[in-house]
């Protein structure tokens, strides 16, 4: 995702000299991940959606850009904009629950915290629409979260496998259709 993508060059970027005028990262990016999701999402603890009778196939398209910006003499602050488009399909019917995101993610400060430890607090905006199997719009969500990432390096800074992340949810703004739905039900009610 981009908050990982966002945490790793800035933990990249922390032993870089104050001084120094950092460059501007850019990075464009496209994922395609398919597979069932009974495989995928269930653990030995729990199985997902015990309601879905019926296997669940799931695509995704992911494709977006990331920047990693200086401020004069500022930590870097990473931003993205994003586009996700997926379904999950009845392997049984072939119908499909299909979806459409894109927004952007922005740091909005960065603060060094020293030894290793950097936060960031980061705004996300976007709209998903959902779309039943006639393709029909059945619901919209929108609006904003932010969330804070710390990231600890462990004083290696260019070693992303020692690196520890922890987020903090902040909070959110907008207008959610699918709040208050069970995903797992709203699959059987559409594609089951």
């Amino acid at each position: 995702m981009m908050i990982s993508a966002a945490a790793g060059a800035a933990a990249l970027l922390l032993a870089a000299p104050a001084a120094a005028a950092p460059a501007v990262f850019v990075e464009h990016f496209t994922e395609h991940n398919e597979f069932l999701a009974q495989e995928e999402f269930s653990t030995p603890e729990e199985e997902w959606c015990p309601q879905v009778e019926f296997p669940v196939w799931v695509e995704e398209d992911a494709s977006g850009t990331f920047r990693l910006l200086s401020h004069g003499d500022s930590p870097l602050y990473g931003a993205s904009t994003f586009r996700i488009e997926g379904s999950f399909t009845n392997l049984d019917n072939d119908q499909s629950y299909s979806f459409a995101t894109h927004g952007q993610e922005k740091d909005s400060l960065v603060t060094d915290l020293g030894g290793g430890l950097l936060s960031i607090e980061v705004q996300s905006t976007g709209v998903s629409t959902w779309y039943g199997p006639d393709g029909r719009k059945l619901f919209i969500d929108a609006g904003r979260i932010w969330f804070t990432v710390v990231i600890d390096t462990k004083g290696t800074p260019t070693d992303e496998d020692d690196e520890e992340v922890s987020f903090e949810f902040g909070g959110d703004t907008g207008i959610s259709q699918t709040a208050g739905r069970d995903f797992c039900d709203d699959l059987v009610e559409f594609i089951g």
